[in-house]
């Protein structure tokens, strides 16, 4: 079971980016005291190595600590009557406290009998190599601590720990390292010297002699268990003796707290898992999160609380590139609390280490920050798309051999991959025995991308020539690099200005991404803190767009919405058309700024060209006003043939007093007579076909049907008048009107013919004696003018033509 925590308290974000993946917890012990007792020896110290009172060191002892002369010694120690007791030394009364442990300690038996058990093996005789601690308080323990150390050498032991139900738990292959200079178990207490047996003289080595804290995790089926001894047996054949001084039990207590907690953590996530405790908390887990390392106690509020069967609590929103700190408790009821037990995890974080063996350490009196070695240590981390390294921790240790000093230690990190390395070297102090190195907030491979290989370079001012072990050596598995990420600021997208129309929302609005795994935001302002949500309705105005990367930004760019209104065209939705027209002589009407959309169908998307000709059928019609394109209206178009020109003779008479009608054409079926004139400026003017006619004007008359207007058909109109003589019952004058030339026929002959203006002024003048006259009157300004012809017989008559 767990539990999804949406982090309540907002941590201001940092825009460093860790590489997501799931990774161990870090080591982080327990920071509020846990409950602890010290369990009470009734037997099984065998021998005093603890020189104490006003005595020699031979009549305080019984043995030494090692095979060699040497014991413990106390803060009261006086070998004579005017020594001074040393001033390091074990505490008089006895009470030890951890060094590695926090609220540990230990209680040593009193000085003056048995304070050890001590396990020698087969030398010197009699042969000790086993022995029983037996306790008087007998408890439910989660761990056993148990305060030891080895004189001469290490010595290797296997602990039985015996319950009082007779079952027990065995734990072999356990280390008790040699009381000088080791670091293999967490070193308890040291630098409280030693006394030679032989000379009463007191040692104060530094930071020795040691005594180590053997830790013992009782297994959880036997934690409820009462302890009642333990049995160390020596198994190493080695000549280094077994001390064992103390014993002091981590209580399970009426409430136990969980443990085996693991973190598992992201670029913005995390989640810590433990393991249920073995007595089932009636009011489940309280749990306490922060970002300061400072404990909670017991009346601290906790962050949280969940159920008993529940156990992981998970995190979101969290800072990147931060360490956040975790506790959780039993809650068992009625203010009956467990101790509170502590993880640690730091998100965006990748650490690796180097398993590759010990690292070689080069030969080289004077290494600079340019030196390069040919036996490195090297590590490559696969920096993910889209990041870049923010910073570089690393840690290692160097050991010395044979006879080489840590003072001789030099090494240097380096990136291969930007060509940069820290700005110094780093050595170690002292002589002998291992050199920790740590580093951290190292900014010179910061910005490298992709595969980026580290280099830890190491040399020796001392030793033989080129690269060995022999002298000093980086150990294996203890080089590590770890790399903050930062995501890489992603490029300002790409966005023009936009148009909507009513009713559109931020998820419409459009921005070009250089990332396939970046995320479009908008926002109402520049300085907006939240972006907006898909469904935020527009409103016409300037908006902010940026792109978002592995939780880095990139700037905004501004764009400027404007929301428009979709206007319906006004048109005639049936009209009708002659052959030859194209689509722009459809008539619309559009508003100021509109444009007009023809399309073939109701939803087609692509536009007609203008000048496509129409056929009968239906077109679609919309108008576009500041973008927004409003529907369509359906206009029914229909094509009509054009008629041809009406038939009569050209040349016809009439009586005085008769009208156009009179005049004899054939026109179509259903077909529409049009009349017209010639004006004096050469145009056609329409006229009622109730119209006189009057003698030698050229009429023009055209049909109409279904809208359509055929050619013209000109009649020239001859006057039957009573006073003229039958000589001129033939005469025709065509075409009238005339450009250039005008036929003047007769069935007589004609003898002169003469042109006037209206003011009665001759301007041509022609004598013809034929039947047939072929007048020119290109020459003649237009307008109308009066032909007089005459007859060889004399008879005179007179005609109006028109010259255009």
């Amino acid at each position: 079971m767990y539990l999804f925590f949406n982090q309540t308290i907002h941590f201001m974000k940092r825009k460093i980016l860790l590489l997501c993946g799931v990774f161990s917890l870090f080591a982080f012990e327990t920071i509020t005291a846990q409950e602890y007792e010290y369990l009470e020896i009734t037997s099984g110290l065998n021998e005093d190595v603890i020189a104490n009172g006003a005595n020699t060191a031979a009549a305080s002892i019984s043995t030494i600590v090692d095979n060699d002369s040497f014991a413990f010694v106390a803060a009261d120690f006086q070998p004579t009557g005017t020594s001074i007791p040393p001033a390091y030394a074990l505490p008089v009364d006895g009470n030890i406290a951890s060094m590695a442990t926090p609220g540990l300690s230990y209680q040593l038996a009193d000085y003056s009998v048995n304070n050890s058990l001590r396990i020698h093996g087969t030398t010197p005789a009699p042969t000790v190599t086993t022995g029983t601690l037996v306790f008087s308080n007998q408890v439910s323990a989660k761990k056993l601590y148990v305060l030891a150390t080895s004189g001469s050498g290490a010595s290797t032991v296997t602990a039985i720990v015996n319950f009082t139900d007779a079952t027990s738990q065995t734990i072999t292959g356990a280390v008790l390292p040699d009381w000088y200079n080791s670091t293999v178990l967490p070193v308890a207490a040291s630098g409280f010297g030693r006394v030679s047996v032989a000379t009463n003289n007191v040692e104060n080595p530094s930071g020795n002699p040691r005594m180590y804290q053997l830790t013992i995790d009782i297994d959880v089926e036997n934690q409820i268990k009462e302890i009642e001894s333990i049995q160390f047996t020596k198994t190493s054949t080695a000549q280094g003796v077994a001390n064992i001084f103390a014993v002091t039990a981590e209580l399970l207590g009426s409430c136990p707290s969980p443990d085996g907690l693991t973190a598992v953590f992201g670029i913005t996530t995390g989640a810590v898992t433990w393991a249920e405790s073995i007595i089932e908390p009636g009011d489940g887990y309280d749990y306490y999160f922060s970002t300061s390392a400072d404990a909670p106690t017991e009346a601290t509020v906790p962050t949280g609380n969940v159920a008993s069967d529940v156990m992981t609590v998970e995190f979101s929103e969290l800072e990147i590139g931060a360490t956040y700190y975790f506790w959780v408790r039993s809650n068992c009821g009625d203010g009956d609390v467990g101790a509170w037990v502590a993880t640690t995890f730091t998100t965006g974080q990748i650490s690796s280490t180097y398993t590759e063996g010990d690292i070689e350490t080069l030969y080289n009196t004077f290494p600079t920050i340019t030196s390069t070695t040919t036996c490195p240590g090297t590590m490559t981390i696969s920096i993910p798309d889209g990041y870049q390294i923010g910073d570089v921790a690393t840690s290692y240790t160097m050991t010395t051999a044979s006879n080489g000093y840590k003072s001789e230690q030099r090494s240097l990190l380096v990136c291969t991959t930007t060509n940069t390395s820290e700005s110094s070297l780093y050595s170690g102090t002292g002589n002998g025995g291992t050199q920790e190195y740590n580093r951290t907030d190292l900014t010179f491979a910061n910005g490298a991308t992709g595969e980026v290989e580290f280099e830890l370079r190491a040399w020796r001012t001392y030793g033989s020539s080129g690269c060995t072990t022999s002298h000093n050596f980086v150990d294996n598995n203890s080089w590590t690099v770890t790399v903050t990420y930062e995501c890489v600021t992603p490029l300002t997208p790409q966005a023009d200005d936009q148009t909507f129309c009513t009713a559109s929302t931020v998820a419409d609005l459009v921005a070009a991404t250089d990332y396939d795994d970046a995320t479009i935001r908008w926002y109402a302002t520049e300085e907006s803190v939240e972006p907006l949500a898909e469904e935020t309705v527009l409103e016409s105005g300037t908006y902010y767009v940026s792109q978002y990367r592995y939780t880095c930004e990139s700037e905004r760019q501004a764009v400027v919405v404007t929301l428009g209104t979709a206007t319906l065209p006004l048109t005639e939705t049936e009209q009708s058309f002659c052959t030859a027209t194209n689509i722009s002589g459809l008539y619309v009407d559009t508003i100021e700024g509109g444009v007009i959309n023809w399309y073939a169908t109701a939803d087609s998307e692509e536009l007609l060209a203008e000048e496509l000709v129409l056929e009968t059928g239906s077109y679609f019609v919309s108008q576009t006003v500041g973008g927004c394109e409003s529907d369509r209206i359906e206009v029914a178009v229909t094509i009509n043939a054009t008629p041809d020109a009406p038939t009569g003779d050209m040349m016809q008479d009439f009586n005085t007093g008769e009208t156009l009608a009179s005049l004899e054409v054939d026109f179509v079926e259903f077909g529409t007579a049009n009349w017209y004139v010639m004006t004096v400026e050469g145009n056609y003017e329409a006229v009622d076909a109730t119209t006189v006619l009057e003698n030698g004007v050229t009429y023009y008359v055209s049909q109409t049907l279904l809208s359509c207007e055929s050619e013209m058909l000109a009649i020239t109109a001859n006057e039957v008048l009573s006073t003229v003589t039958h000589e001129f019952s033939g005469l025709k004058v065509y075409p009238n009107p005339a450009n250039a030339m005008i036929t003047i026929a007769n069935v007589g002959v004609i003898e002169n013919v003469k042109v006037a203006n209206l003011l009665g002024q001759t301007v041509l003048n022609r004598t013809a004696n034929t039947e047939t006259v072929e007048l020119n009157v290109s020459s003649l300004a237009a307008g109308t003018y009066i032909l007089n012809v005459q007859l060889q017989n004399g008879a005179t008559t007179s005609v109006k033509i028109v010259k255009q």
